[in-house]
């Protein structure tokens, strides 16, 4: 309410970690099925799919963050741009912009 109050423009920086279970060495330990998770997780924040951000997040490690962004931006549509994707150290991790 108080981002929607403003007239001016707002950034939101948003740092979350994906499945942390990716490599036999990563921190959570190694879940083969975790990949696809992570696949699905970067996919929908290349698309800027905020839709389906929620509930493909359930296996990262941040995924309270990313449904805070899922009900920060809503419906509105936005233009997303993907920079970066990858999992250092077994643990996922996107980099990209959202324009609203």
């Amino acid at each position: 309410a108080v981002l929607d109050a403003t007239g001016d423009p707002i950034g939101v920086l948003v740092v979350a970690d994906g499945a942390n279970t990716l490599t036999p060495t990563a921190p959570g330990g190694f879940d083969p099925d975790s990949a696809q998770g992570q696949r699905r997780l970067d996919d929908a924040l290349a698309a800027g799919d905020t839709a389906n951000l929620a509930d493909v997040a359930v296996g990262a490690v941040g995924r309270d963050a990313y449904r805070v962004v899922a009900d920060l931006v809503g419906a509105t549509p936005v233009v997303a741009h993907e920079l970066y994707r990858g999992a250092p150290y077994g643990v996922g991790y996107f980099v990209g912009t959202w324009r609203l």
